[in-house]
């Protein structure tokens, strides 16, 4: 998500913070004020709601902590979407060939 997107989720979102309510909790109404938005195209819309429901996803996984067995790998995840464990081989596996040009930097990341 670009830097001006990121501006409109912040807007959207001190607002949904100022005006929801028990009838309407802050996501319902950060998702309405979404979809009012004027300015924005509907891949920008959907840009932001993934984002923000992968967000949300990850902060109900961590509240919960709800231990679940991965059917790729066997190892424990927290959330439904995707292995923490499984991403992170997927990524290891993707930067065997790429480089962002300094060593340093690319052994850095490797151990990450």
């Amino acid at each position: 998500m670009n830097k001006e997107l990121f501006k409109v989720v912040n807007e959207l979102a001190s607002i949904a913070l100022a005006t929801s309510t028990d009838d309407s909790p802050f996501f319902s109404t950060f998702l309405r004020l979404l979809s009012e938005k004027e300015g924005l195209t509907e891949q920008d819309k959907a840009s932001i709601r993934e984002h923000c429901n992968n967000a949300m996803e990850n902060l109900n996984a961590q509240k919960k902590r709800e231990e679940i067995p991965c059917s790729e790998c066997n190892s424990i995840k927290y959330s439904n979407k995707y292995c923490e464990n499984c991403m992170s081989e997927k990524l290891k596996s993707q930067f065997e060939n790429w480089t962002s040009g300094n060593k340093l930097i690319d052994d850095f990341i490797k151990q990450c």
